[in-house]
């Protein structure tokens, strides 16, 4: 059976993957999204962090977990849609750093989550900002910006749309 149709057997299979993410203030609720890895992927995260690490997105690069339709579903953001979810729930809101689990948190420097975990976590990831900037600047600029100045979603909203429309940025 070809890589395609074991991709979609598997979809199928379980097409809903629930992930138990920090929102506002520490709190964690689960965020739904659409499969597109093959089950049991988060227990191969942290082996393939250090021997592939990151991309400037924050994805782990060539994520030999990711299926063949899900690559489909990821290039073309169908993925994200049951994540209207949450943010009808008021556990995302539309733009913030994207929500993480506990365990990927402890990746980033203590002082920077506490900072993230202010504000809800946002359907559209403020790492799409700026593509010159690697994940984490972008994050941290926007928090930056935040602690400022609480109006800056709109600024970020306009700049992330642009970069999806205009400069074809999309997940890998």
């Amino acid at each position: 059976m070809n890589d395609s149709i074991e991709s979609l057997l598997d979809f199928f299979e379980e097409p809903m993957y629930w992930k138990k993410v920090l929102g506002r203030d520490g709190k964690e609720f689960l965020l739904p999204k659409l499969r597109t890895m093959v089950s049991g992927s988060d227990q191969m995260k942290t082996q393939l962090i250090q021997s592939n690490g990151f991309d400037s997105l924050g994805k782990i690069h060539n994520d030999p977990r990711i299926t063949y339709f899900g690559r489909f579903l990821r290039r073309n953001w169908i993925d994200e849609l049951p994540q209207f979810y949450s943010l009808s729930t008021g556990d995302l809101g539309l733009v913030g750093v994207r929500p993480k689990s506990s365990e990927e948190w402890k990746h980033y420097p203590q002082e920077h989550m506490e900072q993230a975990l202010r504000y809800k976590p946002g359907l559209f990831g403020v790492h799409y900002y700026d593509i010159s900037l690697s994940h984490f600047e972008n994050e941290s600029r926007y928090l930056g910006e935040k602690a400022k100045n609480h109006d800056v979603d709109r600024k970020y909203f306009l700049g992330i749309v642009y970069n999806i429309i205009f400069k074809g940025v999309r997940s890998r």
